[in-house]
């Protein structure tokens, strides 16, 4: 507390303190509380703020000594060169619209290589099922002409019928035989075809798992991404013929679901925890253990309490217990 001054005369004058610096003290020397607003601290503010009005400048001149933006890089010289003579503010501008302008083409030029994409594959998927069709039908032919062997008992009552059909056999077996390989090099065509449709159909996949899913791909997060997903799957009732076969949108289905899960069980466990401090609680009287520190808010409410009884209960309402009660109303504890 602030000490008295000398008067003339050896006797101490009484100093006539303000209300603030009164409950200051009061609250200082009665109940430990610190003010924390006019520290030492505070005073050193307004040359904070000039150091700060004085930095102003400086940054501004940074921002005008900032070297220039890079031209981009498909722009020819001529164009370049006129970049680097535009201001800073310019550069940013025009740069800005230039990856705006590249970002938009790009994105039309990636469409434009799935629709093709698309288009190849649905020609490829028509060209596959034809050569199947094709294939199918020339066998069926070969079936059908099911040449015969003559008799060779005819040689002894009619040698000329023998050899012409024994011709007429030689001629469609080997009719028959070309339908054959014919068939065989459609079908074979037919299941190249399917084979280069299921190659693209897995590039595609694997396409949007890097894009919308690029952990379940990493070398080092992949495989425990992997047996974390088999096991929801698993629970979602997938049978494993079909997780072995899981297509990009199922896997993203199957990580929506774990992510679901994982939310629900730490939901499940937070009302657990919650549960148990109530029932722990429950069980425990209101007032403070002995011996036990409080918490920072529980030590400011009882404090604070104290205050204000203090305040209110001042005899006479004297200059201390109205200073104390405006001192607890300015620092919001009342």
């Amino acid at each position: 507390m602030t000490q008295p001054a000398e008067a003339v005369g050896g006797e101490a004058a009484p100093v006539t303190e303000s209300p603030e610096d009164f409950g200051e003290a009061l609250a200082r020397d009665v109940f430990g509380i610190e003010e924390e607003e006019q520290s030492a601290e505070g005073v050193e503010e307004q040359p904070e703020a000039t150091e700060e009005a004085e930095d102003e400048p400086e940054t501004e001149e940074e921002v005008d000594d900032l070297p220039p933006i890079e031209a981009p890089v498909s722009w020819d010289a001529e164009a370049k060169e006129t970049f680097k003579n535009l201001p800073r503010e310019a550069q940013e501008i025009v740069a800005k619209r230039e990856a705006e302008r590249e970002k938009f083409v790009q994105s039309k030029s990636q469409e434009a290589a799935r629709a093709r994409q698309e288009a190849e594959q649905t020609a490829l998927q028509q060209f596959a099922a034809y050569e199947a069709q094709v294939a199918q039908q020339l066998q069926q032919y070969a079936e059908q002409i099911a040449p015969q062997p003559p008799d060779p008992a005819m040689l002894q009552y009619d040698p000329q019928g023998f050899y012409a059909k024994e011709a007429e056999y030689r001629t469609k077996t080997a009719q028959q035989q070309k339908l054959q390989r014919d068939a065989q090099v459609y079908a074979q065509q037919a299941q190249l075809c399917a084979q280069q449709i299921a190659q693209s159909e897995q590039a595609e996949q694997h396409r949007i798992i890097v894009d919308k899913f690029p952990e379940y791909t990493d070398p080092t997060t992949g495989p425990e991404l992997q047996r974390k997903l088999t096991a929801v799957a698993k629970e979602l009732g997938y049978p494993d013929e079909l997780i072995g076969q899981a297509r990009a949108a199922d896997i993203l289905a199957i990580r929506q679901a774990a992510e679901w899960k994982t939310g629900y069980e730490k939901y499940q466990a937070l009302q657990k925890t919650k549960m148990e401090k109530v029932r722990a609680a429950k069980g425990l009287p209101r007032v403070a253990t002995p011996g036990v520190s409080q918490g920072t808010e529980q030590l400011r409410a009882r404090t604070a309490q104290a205050a204000l009884h203090t305040a209110l209960t001042s005899k006479n309402r004297d200059v201390s217990g109205a200073a104390f009660y405006q001192y607890l109303e300015k620092t919001g504890q009342i």
